[in-house]
Order: C-alpha cells, then sequence, then structure tokens
C-alpha cells in the first residue's frame, strides 16, 4: 500500500516540475527586454513600446540625464533603458535594474541628483537680446 502512495507522490511532484518548468519557460518567453542598441538611449511609451531619444549616448548615466531632463519638463515618471537596461526616473529617484521587475539600484544619490539638475538647468537657459 505505501509503494502505491509514493508512486502517486512521484507521480504527482513530476507532473508538478513540468508545469513549474513550462511555466518559467512560458515568462521567459513573453517578458519584455530592454533594447540593446549600442550607444542609443530609449524611452518608453505609454503603449510599452520603446522610442530612441538620444544616438550616441555615452553611458547608462547619461542617458539617465537625459531621461531627468524630460522628468523635469514634464513632470511624469518614466521607464528608459540602455544597452539592455531599464532606467526609471521619478520624483523620488533615478534606478536602474536589469528587468522591469528586477531589483532596482540607484544611478544617482540625492546630492548628485541635484547636481546633475543644476547642470541640466544651466545648459537650458537660453540668452536672448531684444534690439
Amino acid at each position: 500500500m505505501l509503494k502505491g502512495v509514493f508512486g502517486g507522490m512521484a507521480a504527482l511532484l513530476g507532473v508538478v516540475f513540468v508545469c513549474a518548468v513550462g511555466w518559467l519557460v512560458w515568462q521567459q518567453a513573453h517578458e519584455v527586454h530592454a533594447p540593446r542598441d549600442p550607444g542609443v538611449c530609449w524611452r518608453r511609451g505609454a503603449d510599452g513600446k520603446f522610442v530612441a531619444i538620444f544616438r550616441g549616448s555615452s553611458g547608462i548615466e547619461a542617458c539617465a540625464g537625459d531621461l531627468e531632463r524630460i522628468h523635469m519638463r514634464t513632470g511624469e515618471s518614466l521607464v528608459g533603458a540602455y544597452q539592455g537596461r531599464y532606467i526609471f526616473v521619478d520624483k523620488e529617484s533615478i534606478r536602474s535594474a536589469d528587468r522591469l521587475d528586477g531589483v532596482p539600484w540607484r544611478l544617482y544619490f540625492d546630492n548628485q541628483r541635484q547636481a546633475l539638475d543644476k547642470d541640466l538647468n544651466a545648459h537650458d537657459i537660453v540668452m536672448t537680446t531684444q534690439r
């Protein structure tokens, strides 16, 4: 009798294992990956598609700065990408992660972000003269 119970448990565990592996494969196939184009800074639109906002970016920090400039103008939270990494910009922080649902790490800490914002504001000043 015990042999039949353990045989049934083994079969059930086998089915559970196969289902779990199938679910993981399905998740991987349906995961949205950040674009990997070298030197291209991307912004994710409301439709979930990425749009290139800058080509020739020097790194993830520069791309984050470009996204921060947009955030400063619009006030909206943004999702961007640079060479396969996600960038998240909101009023609280500028972070990056390998996946949309991954654990983010800060690209800029508070004092660094303040310096970045000051620099971005300085470059946005347009001098005009009246004649």
